[in-house]
């Protein structure tokens, strides 16, 4: 594929993946995470390098996430020993205790996760044999994991 043609396809791409995140309602509803997509698309479109405005979210989001409330867990998902799983396991660090959680629906492994409000997304990663284009959602009150939007 020639230069242009491929910068071509790049930019379809984002604009698609861009595109579909900003309609994605989890997105849309809540101003923190339309805030941290749009420095983040500015970022993309100036290839790496931070704008002047992304200092200010850069002092608000790039920083240690401290607790709210009196609950302090550490979750892990999926992960490779040594074939993908699904296993979510999380740790209490006051009582030095392993809880399982009810499992993924997909073998995951290098998947990126956040936690929004009473959920926690499981988006990407590899299922071993390919990468994955789907996201899982665990609702942290009926200890259950649902498929989420896909992109």
């Amino acid at each position: 594929m020639d230069p242009s043609s491929a910068r071509r396809t790049r930019t379809i791409y984002t604009k698609v993946i861009f595109k579909t995140l900003f309609n994605e309602p989890v997105i849309k509803n809540q101003q923190e995470c339309k805030d941290i997509l749009l420095e983040v698309s500015k970022v993309h479109l100036r290839r790496g390098r931070l704008s002047p405005s992304a200092s200010s979210l850069r002092e608000r989001f790039v920083r240690a996430r401290q607790q709210i409330g009196s609950n302090k867990i550490v979750i892990v998902v999926g992960g490779q020993a040594p074939k993908t799983i699904h296993n979510v396991d999380a740790y209490d660090p006051t009582t030095m205790q392993w809880t399982f959680l009810s499992p993924l629906s997909q073998r995951r492994c290098r998947c990126g996760v956040a936690p929004i409000g009473r959920h926690i997304y499981a988006v990407g990663g590899s299922n071993g044999a390919q990468r994955m284009k789907s996201v899982d959602v665990y609702d942290t009150v009926r200890n259950q994991w649902i498929p989420g939007p896909p992109f």
